[in-house]
């Protein structure tokens, strides 16, 4: 701020004043080769001015040039990746317009993702008040393909920025709370934010103002805070809307998108399961139920809502994820379709048909779990030696792709067929247990939910009690890296005690990871120096009340200890409720865990 601007640099910006022929005020601004790009904005970083004169020209123009070195923008640009030692800015000098009113504009709607809808946000005054968020504006949201007002949201406008006649601005109540904007400016907004959108060809936010009844175009560029969308989930603008779930996010908790290997192995699954399920793979699509583009699988919620009713649909993802599930409890009815596509004709009577066996055996395992869990260690055991006759065909160099098909389909059919029976037969008792307490006090209620923790037969629960008695040998503890692990792995220079533990461990569990959805994704057999590190971690965990045997333990006897206080409970309410607890119960504790069993 100490440094001058020098009598060549005093006559270039004379020169260029004139060429404004401003007989007013301008508004000195920034302007950097990293900023308002379409994957970070430097919006309120560096320092704007706004009625500066020409005899406060030479210190706007420092204010803005030394708004370079600010904190915050270093802090923003070591966040966002740029090179925080290679500083760049330029200063923009333009005529400032004394609006009467002005904001922003959103070529669509930020908040629900709405390719068809723009938002603009107004004040009295200038814009700085609405840019800066120093006031809450009004609010339009717009139908730009119908040029429909769809909400008028006054704001409290608590105050507005002017120009002062002496240059500079000032700050005072604006002059009404009425909404500051006409229908017919908001038309006049929103053909401007169209025509600048259609000129980039992306989803652009603008500044715009209103002076002496003239729009003005002030700033565009791209917006950043939306999802963009793969070119096949696009509709037509004015075409019917569509609400989309990411279940690679929202089941699977899949950050980043899937290799192209994984999202093949994806959909492959989906026409097997949505075929041996619903009788047509045809649901396989953006149009239809579930679909994978970009990485990324999808299900259709506005065609499941349509073809299964809302609250079907809802109380299924309640169970997966609640934040998705009232989301669709809560959306607009402009997002479910008036009919279903043309593939979903006869899907219900065929999905009827295709589920009575599923239906069947889901009752067989309720009634009679015992002997229908003696029937599915016998299906899971041909299962495992049908899966490694298939593996055996490898040698025989059939197409990987029939390989695959052949997999699944066995696969497809023993879940459908053999384990979501007893997944089903769990859920049903645990609602039929939550609907006999449900009129009881908290107290009562909360033991309920004991039931569910330390079921037997978790094999996720079995892997990280397998995973912590590995990590207890003093053989890992003596390992120093990850490498070193490898090889002795490879070389079987450990204990035969551990590598028996070990093998015995990568033969049940090995293909379990992360992002184990993603069939391109490394596995713990094929990298054991990753699996050391993890190893590692288990092994600082020395406290005996707090490792994993102990607290699988303990969550044991505290759901042994509510099914008892619970049996007391129900006997107290009669005969038939503590028979009825006691088998919903039972089939709870023989299939509860299976839930994980298809993994």
């Amino acid at each position: 701020m100490s440094l001058k601007i020098d009598d060549k640099q005093k006559k270039a910006l004379k020169t260029a004043l004139n060429v404004l022929k401003s007989d007013g005020f301008f508004s000195v601004r920034s302007s950097s080769p990293e900023e308002d790009l379409e994957g970070a904005s430097f919006a309120g970083g560096y320092e704007t001015t706004l009625g500066v004169t020409e005899k406060t020209m030479e210190d706007a123009v420092r204010r803005s040039f030394a708004s370079l070195f600010d904190q915050r923008v270093f802090l923003y640009k070591k966040e966002h990746g740029f090179d925080i030692f290679d500083p760049n800015i330029a200063v923009v000098i333009q005529r400032q317009v004394a609006s009467e009113t002005a904001g922003v504009a959103f070529s669509l709607n930020p908040l629900n993702n709405c390719y068809d809808e723009a938002v603009i946000n107004a004040n009295y005054g200038l814009g700085e008040s609405v840019v800066s968020g120093r006031v809450s504006p009004d609010t339009f949201v717009v139908d730009k393909v119908t040029l429909t007002i769809l909400e008028k949201k006054p704001g409290k406008k608590e105050r507005a920025i002017w120009l002062s006649s002496d240059g500079g601005t000032y700050e005072e109540a604006p002059p009404n709370q009425e909404l500051c904007l006409s229908d017919e400016e908001v038309f006049s907004i929103i053909d401007m934010l169209v025509r600048v959108e259609e000129y980039y060809g992306k989803p652009i936010d603008i500044e715009w103002a209103f002076s002496h009844g003239h729009l003005y175009l002030l700033q565009a560029r791209p917006i950043t805070a939306y999802l963009p969308l793969p070119e096949e989930m696009v509709t037509a603008p004015g075409e019917p809307k569509r609400l989309y779930s990411d279940m690679t996010l929202s089941k699977q908790g899949i950050q980043e998108p899937m290799s192209i290997l994984g999202s093949d192995f994806m959909i492959t699954i989906q026409k097997i399961l949505f075929g041996d399920i619903m009788g047509t793979k045809a649901v396989i699509d953006v149009d239809g139920l579930a679909f994978t583009v970009g990485g990324r699988g999808y299900i259709n919620i506005s065609n499941s809502v349509k073809l299964q009713g809302k609250k079907r649909v809802v109380d299924e993802w309640r169970m997966v994820d609640a934040l998705a599930a009232d989301i669709i409890d809560k959306m607009d009815e402009a997002y479910i379709p008036r009919k279903l596509p043309n593939q979903f004709r006869g899907i219900i009577l065929r999905t009827v048909l295709n589920s009575l066996d599923t239906g069947l055996k889901t009752v067989k395992a309720f009634i009679n779990p015992g002997g229908y869990k003696k029937w599915f260690n016998r299906e899971t055991e041909r299962l495992l030696k049908d899966l490694k006759t298939l593996k055996e065909k490898k040698e025989r160099d059939i197409p990987i792709g029939e390989l695959v098909d052949e997999i699944i389909t066995r696969y497809v059919q023993y879940i459908d067929h053999v384990s979501l029976p007893v997944t089903y037969a769990a859920e049903l008792a645990r609602s039929r247990i939550n609907h006999l307490f449900e009129k009881e006090e908290p107290e009562v209620r909360d033991k309920v939910i004991h039931l569910g923790r330390a079921l037997p037969e978790n094999i996720t629960l079995e892997m990280g009690l397998a995973m912590y008695h590995l990590s207890q040998f003093k053989e890992v503890h003596k390992c120093s890296s990850g490498e070193e692990f490898a090889r002795r792995i490879e070389e079987k220079s450990f204990s035969q005690e551990f590598l028996a533990a070990y093998n015995a461990f990568m033969d049940t569990y090995g293909f379990r990871s992360p992002r184990e959805l993603d069939a391109a994704t490394s596995r713990p057999y094929e990298k054991p120096g990753e699996f050391f590190e993890q190893l590692q971690i288990m092994a600082q965990n020395v406290q005996a009340e707090t490792n994993p045997q102990a607290v699988y333990d303990r969550s044991k006897k505290e759901r042994e200890q509510a099914y008892k206080e619970l049996v007391e409970r129900a006997r107290e309410r009669g005969w038939l409720t503590l028979r009825l607890f006691t088998w919903f119960y039972h089939v709870l504790v023989e299939f509860g865990a299976y839930r994980e069993i298809h993994k």
